[in-house]
């Protein structure tokens, strides 16, 4: 049957490997070649973009932003990065979100693999290898 097609688009189109990537702006921590964000508004891990915030451009910030949406650690594969800094926080809509060092992990809509077409957009980060934000503002090169 399908079934086992179906299973292997699944496994492909939830990549699980949370690995160091090079970006525009220096290497930086993504999740299935996803570079992750963190927000400067989020202090803890209690979510502020959440569906009812609703940004200038009208979109819901968990749609702009989409949350790093993991079930447990045990689903995830660690290839270069400190694995014990992260955690899973279960968000206030019942998902579970992963986060690293306390700051909740987002990813950005309108990024393909490697981008990071949003670093520095409205205190949005992404993060260096060793789980600081990267607050270079200016490509690499540019």
């Amino acid at each position: 049957g399908t079934d086992m097609a179906d299973d292997m688009a699944d496994d492909m189109a939830m990549d699980h490997t949370v690995a160091v990537i090079d970006t525009d702006f220096g290497p930086a921590i993504a999740v299935g070649e996803q570079v992750v964000y963190t927000w400067d508004t989020e202090t803890s891990t209690t979510p502020v973009c959440t569906h009812d915030r609703i940004g200038a451009d009208g979109m819901p910030c968990d749609e702009k932003w989409p949350v790093v949406e993991v079930d447990e650690l045990a689903s995830l594969t660690f290839d270069g990065v400190d694995a014990a800094s992260f955690t899973v926080v279960e968000r206030p809509d019942g998902r579970s979100q992963l986060a690293l060092g306390g700051r909740l992990l987002y990813t950005m809509s309108l990024d393909g693999p490697g981008d990071a077409n949003c670093q520095g957009a409205e205190g949005w980060y992404i993060v260096n290898p060793d789980g600081t934000s990267n607050r270079t503002e200016t490509p690499i090169g540019a």
